[in-house]
């Protein structure tokens, strides 16, 4: 069995990388699952507060990925950029830099967006971020652009699945082979 957990970079319950997050679970092969680690309750990551020891929403966090043998992150693109929820989150999950708990784990980005840009710019800042942070980032992110055209009854339908579920097998083959050498 492999088990994943994913992070959702909105904080809205309607949010479309909620959808994403909801589509990918009944799209993985037999034997893989995913599970959401929410974010809701994660503190700002704050140094002092760390010092004192991890918050319970964050030590929640960091087990639930020490558990999985992955992590997926759903996320928009804000400005052009990674929104603070997703951001926090890594930095929390990096921590102590150089071991944090995402260090050793396969990581794979998905954006879904209402633009046309299918959220290049939060997947491109990810990437520089996330090759830093782990030997074993899947550089082949995802991205699905003019999502409101492919939703139903708040389902993702059409091309999307196709691609998300493509993108889910070539992440679980990344995620079972050997981490790079750092």
């Amino acid at each position: 069995m492999t088990d994943f957990v994913a992070i959702i970079g909105s904080l809205r319950a309607a949010s479309v990388n909620r959808v994403g997050f909801s589509a990918a679970q009944g799209l993985l092969p037999d034997g893989v699952t995913l599970t959401e680690a929410p974010l809701n309750d994660v503190p700002l990551f704050n140094g002092d507060v760390e010092d004192a020891g991890d918050p319970a929403a964050v030590a929640g966090l960091k087990h639930a990925l020490g558990a999985a043998d992955g992590l997926l992150i759903f996320t928009p693109e804000y400005n052009f950029g990674v929104p603070a929820v997703t951001k926090n989150a890594i930095d929390w999950l990096s921590r102590p830099f150089g071991s944090g708990v995402i260090a050793e784990k396969p990581v794979g980005v998905v954006a879904m967006s209402p633009g046309r840009r299918a959220g290049a710019g939060v997947r491109n800042h990810l990437s520089d971020s996330l090759r830093v942070l782990t030997p074993h980032f899947f550089e082949t992110t995802l991205g699905i652009g003019r999502v409101f055209d492919h939703l139903d009854d708040g389902a993702l339908c059409g091309e999307p699945v196709a691609e998300l579920e493509a993108w889910l097998r070539l992440f679980v083959d990344h995620a079972a082979a050997p981490a790079p050498k750092a």
